[in-house]
């Protein structure tokens, strides 16, 4: 599950699947946080996965990920990668960026942010 988080919003990606258990305990537990939470069962409609969704969808390459280290803002970037929002950027930065930092930090050497070096990385890190 992906939560999002933009100034004082935050937004459940999609839905999960929970037992009724862990429905109740999730609930339970907005409920504690939010008072004035309400439930209403829905009907969620079948979704249908295809050829235009995937097209879509960004693929992140090396030179995307490089730009996430400068100081543009995330909206900036979602411009620019034609996302419309800047919560793609902002949730690979939260990602991306610790995980490559850690893995550039064991390699145990000083080497500037690349374009090679993050090609590197993905090619050696799932991710």
């Amino acid at each position: 599950m992906k939560i999002l988080i933009k100034d004082d919003l935050v937004d459940l990606e999609a839905p999960i699947y929970a037992s009724e258990e862990q429905k109740n305990k999730i609930i339970a537990f907005f409920k504690d946080k939010f008072p004035n939470l309400s439930t209403k069962d829905v009907v969620e409609p079948d979704r249908e996965f295809g050829e235009k969704d995937i097209k879509l969808q960004h693929k992140w390459e090396a030179k995307d990920y490089l730009n996430l280290f400068s100081t543009k803002s995330n909206e900036e970037l979602g411009d620019e990668l034609g996302l419309g929002t800047g919560m793609g950027p902002q949730v690979k930065r939260g990602t991306f960026i610790m995980a490559f930092l850690k893995w550039k930090n064991k390699k145990g050497e000083n080497l500037p942010i690349t374009e090679e070096l993050i090609k590197e990385f993905l090619e050696e890190v799932e991710f």
